[in-house]
């Protein structure tokens, strides 16, 4: 396990405990060295202390206090490699030190579609909607993520114009001080209808999803019989004209 000793957003070097050091540049590579011989590579444990205890106020002035840890003091050796705190300040920040701006939320899982690759013909059993994410649970922790750094949000099913309160869900995202980007992906069916709303809502961008043009492929592929892909194509053509920051298929 490796332990960065220095801020890893610029150059830095990282230790294993096997003594092995590599130098960490901005551009993500490394270069390979090893610490003196006879001498075992060392946590500064006042250093990383202070991180810690950096991060944590960090945490907590974004309103992250429920998710603030509770954890002894660092202590030395292996342990203290467990245990050392992430050194970037964003939660959202991987152990790669990449940086996760994107957060997708499934809205629910039902689909008026029946497409050969996604879902059984008959369907699959739904979860209670008394499990599901209410509103304003959506918000909240939509919120919590955008303070973290998140500045896209992709709202997704199942299919997401199935859900009673999508446009309020989507007003309320969109109110959200620092997120850029409010989009979803439809499958087109009863999606015309919400455009307008949708819009003024605040919904800036949208995907379309559609696997073929082709009319008797697209009702086997979804097992949807009827006019399913004008449907589709009537939306498209009026979600072009509602004035979408973009619009995808």
């Amino acid at each position: 396990v490796r332990t960065l000793l220095e801020d890893p957003t610029t150059s830095g070097r990282a230790y294993s405990s096997s003594g092995q050091a590599e130098k960490v540049v901005e551009n993500g590579a490394t270069l390979s060295g090893t610490t003196p011989k006879g001498q075992s590579a060392r946590v500064d444990t006042q250093e990383e202390e202070g991180r810690y205890r950096q991060r944590l106020q960090e945490m907590a002035q974004a309103g992250l206090d429920d998710f603030v840890p509770r954890r002894r003091p660092l202590g030395t050796g292996r342990g203290a490699f467990r245990e050392a705190a992430p050194l970037e300040s964003s939660v959202l920040t991987d152990s790669f030190l990449r940086h996760h701006s994107y957060l997708r939320i499934s809205l629910t899982e039902r689909c008026n579609l029946r497409c050969l690759y996604c879902m059984p013909e008959e369907g699959v059993d739904l979860t209670h909607s008394s499990r599901l994410m209410s509103t304003e649970e959506i918000a909240r922790i939509s919120e919590l993520f955008v303070k973290c750094g998140i500045r896209k949000v992709r709202l997704t099913g199942g299919e997401p114009t199935l859900r009673k309160d999508l446009v309020d869900v989507v007003r309320m995202l969109s109110g959200l001080p620092g997120l850029e980007q409010l989009a979803m992906t439809s499958n087109g069916i009863v999606l015309g209808r919400l455009l307008p709303d949708l819009r003024e809502a605040g919904l800036t961008h949208l995907n379309i999803s559609l696997d073929t043009l082709k009319p008797d492929r697209f009702e086997a592929m979804t097992r949807r019989s009827g006019r399913g892909l004008d449907r589709v194509l009537k939306t498209v053509d009026a979600a072009l004209g509602q004035g979408f920051d973009k619009v995808k298929l």
